[in-house]
């Protein structure tokens, strides 16, 4: 969301010479800038995720009412399925309203004041206000709307799960797949109770950095029964191996969330990595053995579909608490064309029973166009 605090609108109207600290105005500035506007004067903006490049919302706004003390705006948006009326004093903000009031219309008030002076600035929250869709004088109708972003979109996603051993397009898989990604390339899963079919998440990872020995990434996730949301970072080794998800830390990285060096049908190993977090502490062994079975055409979510590398993964952990034994099986489809998993099913036993079990399906896949 595009939150700016109430210093913000203040300095937007002062002096283009002043600056955030104390340094004194010119004296031959004028204390505020010249604002020329008149009743029915009209601007549109977009909000952009500035990492994905991706279309959030747009911001309408037209004057209802301009005096010398303030100017009045209709504001036309969608903020948590409300509208309403803005009015706004030119210096001291609604200094007679209470400080929770003064801050929800600060708020407001900010992304006014950038729509009126004209400036552009970029969110806590990785967002851009781009230069204005339209402007209009009296007259022009304007519709304020959210885009979101398909991370949060739930409504008419229909399936298309086809047969995971389908004929692949391309009968000859890759000798040498490379894994080449940039920032703003886009992955949005949804995850599924392979018990229940019953849909738990909607993931979003999203390249925020790349290094040669990492792949930085952001993670928003979206609960499908109660819509709550939180964003988290991951870092993953070039070949997808998870290192850090912010509470736990892999050495030398997560084998089942990636693929091998040099990837071939056929192609067998064994692996091992350590599972470490400080709060609480504890640390935990995982000693496995992985295959690549297949090349495979496989169908996702969406109409999608990708030839992809078909790999199994099982594990056991150790030390054994409480004469618990856990273990667990992972089967990852790796598509070259998509530069990640498509799809990846996860099992895991205790003492041979069934503990838990997942299913992600690839939704969409996107790369940033600049």
């Amino acid at each position: 969301m595009f939150y700016v605090g109430a210093f913000a609108a203040e300095f937007a109207f002062a002096s283009a010479t002043a600056a955030f600290g104390d340094e004194a105005v010119t004296p031959d500035a004028p204390a505020f800038p010249a604002i020329h506007v008149s009743p029915g004067d009209s601007r549109t903006y977009e909000l952009h995720d500035d990492v994905t490049a991706d279309l959030k919302r747009t911001l309408g706004f037209r004057v209802k009412k301009a005096t010398d003390a303030e100017i009045e705006t209709r504001e036309t948006f969608v903020r948590r399925g409300t509208r309403g009326n803005c009015r706004i004093p030119p210096c001291k903000p609604f200094a007679n309203t209470s400080r929770r009031t003064r801050l929800e219309r600060s708020r407001r008030l900010a992304a006014i004041v950038f729509a009126r002076v004209g400036m552009t600035g970029d969110s806590g929250n990785s967002g851009r206000l781009r230069l204005p869709l339209s402007e209009g004088r009296r007259g022009m109708s304007i519709m304020g709307r959210f885009a979101f972003a398909a991370a949060f979109v739930f409504a008419g996603a229909y399936s298309a799960v086809a047969d995971d051993a389908a004929q692949p397009k391309d009968a000859t898989p890759p000798a040498n797949t490379k894994i080449e990604v940039a920032r703003g390339d886009r992955w949005t899963y949804e995850v599924r109770d392979d018990v229940t079919d019953e849909l738990k998440n909607i993931v979003d990872f999203a390249v925020t950095d790349i290094t040669e020995s990492e792949i930085d990434t952001r993670v928003r996730y979206t609960n499908a029964v109660t819509s709550a949301e939180s964003t988290a970072v991951q870092v993953f080794d070039p070949k997808w191996r998870l290192k850090d998800n912010g509470s736990n830390i892999f050495r030398p990285g997560v084998e089942e969330t990636g693929i091998p060096s040099d990837i071939k049908v056929g192609k067998t190993w064994s692996y091992s990595y350590d599972s470490s977090r400080i709060n609480p502490p504890s640390h935990f062994k995982f000693v496995g053995n992985g295959k690549v079975e297949s090349w495979e055409h496989v169908a996702v979510a969406n109409g999608l579909a990708y030839d992809a590398f078909k790999i199994v993964y099982t594990a056991a952990v150790t030390p054994v608490v409480n004469n618990r034994k856990f273990e667990l099986k992972i089967e990852l489809w790796y598509a070259p064309a998509a530069n990640r998993y498509v799809k990846r099913r996860y099992e895991s036993r205790q003492n041979g029973k069934l503990l838990d079990a997942s299913l992600e399906t690839l939704r969409n896949y996107s790369r940033r166009d600049n």
